[in-house]
């Protein structure tokens, strides 16, 4: 019987079984007609409880443990048994990639790869390679989200028809090991890196074994492969030998392929050109320019012309919690509590210290994770950091935001303190008037998003409510 079990996941693997391929989900509520499900046990539900729900939902099969029970109303005939529906997620991209002509763009790196990837779906999909060769039609397919790891690559793989022209896969990583892994399951055409910073270094250890972290993507370029890379990043000269004589396209300060030139910031937006192209105007402040230099890269790499380019950028909107702006109030709000390394906070004070702001300026600081033995100094480095910004103030959440804090205390500037962020909001809406800024940022487990999210709340009732600011 297992040994049937076992031929039947093979043959599902290599799209033997007729009527069951799809592309994949792992979450009922995302489920499309037709989708796969695989029933893969997490920290609080197990998702064979939901495989019913799955079908409900409109899913052509569930891929599940060989031992597991099936409620009555499962059809069986539609049950895939497999040792490891986890493993088996992999399996099934990796047969789908072998169907694939589509070409494979694997986007890495220690920060930018979610905007570089979204900017690739925005001015692929305005123009793709298929259009420009005079065909019609835009099928570029590129991960959900920030969905970069051995779950999100092979859901990503999956979600690409077979007429797709192009796939972006975000690959991220947080020990040696697994770009390569996910980049086996991809098998990237084409690799870009988009800067390298002090990030995950727990399981790095320092910034060289970031380097040759991120440098894994590139070990999987075919021959014809073309590796993007940042000249102005850490670790550029060990990546560019590590191309091993597949093309390099360089990106960033000191490119020799795309540089650039006259940057002009204003606040969430800028304007810049290349020595080859038109100026460009894009709604991301100026620190994101390396990753819009990637994506224009990439873009004319495929031959798009400017002007498509150009449009892409122009209907650009960052992803959520991304140096995202709003006034709310009179009071302006920064959100940028994606994640943080200390590369990205003291790059988002820097674009903070430029906006136009007539009140204080505030700085929600929450731990950077991640770091290992290096938080304690990296804290510090930001705490210096605020001390030569215009912040007025600093709310320090965690205990390693508070290394900053001490550092700021120590030279006699202001400093509160949070566990966690829960009361935040209350304490700054008290507080804050028109004319204020207030940044928020800190790594994704802070939940400094909540507090953004809360804050804006309280500022738009207090609007509504008439109260002054």
């Amino acid at each position: 019987m297992i040994g049937e079990r076992l031929d039947a996941e093979r043959a599902m693997v290599t799209g033997a079984v007729p009527g069951v391929t799809g592309p994949g989900a792992i979450d009922t509520r995302e489920i499309a007609p037709g989708a796969i499900f695989f029933a893969l046990p997490g920290t609080r539900t197990d998702g064979h409880a939901y495989v019913e729900e799955a079908f409900r939902r409109g899913a052509s099969a569930a891929v599940v443990r060989l031992d597991w029970t099936a409620p009555p109303h499962v059809p069986a005939e539609r049950l895939i048994r497999v040792p490891d529906p986890r493993a088996a997620l992999a399996g099934f991209a990796r047969a789908h990639r072998d169907r694939l002509r589509a070409r494979v763009i694997g986007v890495t790196g220690s920060v930018g790869k979610t905007t570089t990837k979204e900017l690739l779906r925005r001015i692929l999909g305005v123009r793709s390679p298929r259009s420009v060769r005079g065909m019609e039609g835009s099928r570029v397919t590129a991960s959900v989200k920030s969905f970069n790891n051995d779950l999100g690559v092979p859901l990503t793989i999956l979600a690409a028809g077979l007429d797709s022209d192009v796939i972006i896969a975000e690959m991220g990583a947080n020990a040696r090991g697994e770009i390569a892994a996910l980049a086996e399951i991809a098998r990237p055409d084409w690799a870009v890196i988009t800067a390298i910073a002090e990030a995950h270094l727990e399981g790095f250890g320092d910034i060289d074994g970031v380097v040759r972290a991120k440098g894994e993507i590139l070990d999987a370029l075919p021959d014809d492969g073309i590796a993007f890379l940042n000249r102005g990043s850490p670790g550029f000269a060990d990546l560019s030998r590590r191309a091993r004589g597949r093309r390099v396209i360089e990106f960033g300060d000191g490119a020799r392929d795309f540089a650039p030139l006259e940057v002009h910031a204003a606040g969430a937006k800028c304007v810049f050109r290349t020595a080859e192209g038109p100026a460009l105007d894009v709604p991301l402040p100026a620190r994101q320019v390396g990753n819009v230099l990637a994506a224009v890269a990439v873009a004319r790499a495929m031959d798009l012309p400017w002007d498509a380019i150009a449009e892409g950028l122009r209907g650009f909107e960052p992803p959520p919690h991304r140096f995202r702006i709003d006034e709310v109030a009179g009071v302006t709000i920064v959100d940028d509590t994606y994640n943080a390394s200390p590369i990205s906070v003291k790059a988002a004070i820097e674009e903070v210290d430029a906006l136009a702001a007539s009140g204080r300026r505030y700085l929600v600081l929450g731990d950077m994770r991640e770091l290992g033995d290096a938080a304690a100094r990296l804290h510090a480095e930001v705490g210096e950091a605020i001390l030569r910004s215009r912040f007025n103030d600093l709310v320090a959440v965690g205990s390693l935001a508070g290394i900053a804090a001490d550092v700021v205390e120590r030279c006699g500037r202001p400093a509160e303190r949070f566990a966690g962020p829960e009361g935040i909001a209350d304490v700054l809406a008290a507080r804050i008037r028109t004319g204020d800024v207030v940044l928020l940022k800190g790594s994704r487990a802070v939940g400094l998003d909540a507090a953004a999210r809360a804050l804006r709340a309280r500022l738009e009732g207090r609007a509504a409510g008439g109260e002054g600011a």
